[in-house]
Parts: structure tokens; C-alpha cells; sequence
């Protein structure tokens, strides 16, 4: 699991592509056990199996057109 300096660089890496999400085409975003989708924002994640990969509390998850 992401901590300290690698949470925030996750949690600004999944704020660039949300704020750039329409020139990169971005259909969601999965970070820390939350989703973020363009037409309703972020929502909580419950896809999680209770790892951090599934979690996605160890890397940013995004999905592109």
C-alpha cells in the first residue's frame, strides 16, 4: 500500500488524469479503493478483494477511449 510521498504522488497522478480527462479520453479512474468517472465523479470502489493491487491503494488504474 501506498504511503507517504507515493500516496500523494498517486493521489496527483490520478488528479492529472481527471483533470486532463478529456484530451486523454479518460473513462475512469481507480485510486485507494475509490473510482472516479467522468459523468458522476468519485464514488467508492467496491471491486476491492483486499490486496493492495486489487485495492488499487498501490498504483493509479486508469482506463483510456
Amino acid at each position: 500500500m501506498a504511503t507517504g510521498s507515493s500516496k500523494t504522488y498517486g493521489t496527483n497522478l490520478a488528479n492529472y488524469f481527471i483533470h486532463n480527462s478529456d484530451t486523454l479520453g479518460v473513462l475512469y479512474v481507480i485510486w485507494f479503493k475509490r473510482i472516479w468517472l467522468p459523468s458522476s465523479g468519485w464514488k467508492s470502489y467496491s471491486g476491492a478483494g483486499g490486496t493492495p493491487s486489487t485495492d488499487h491503494t498501490n498504483h493509479v488504474h486508469l482506463s483510456v477511449t
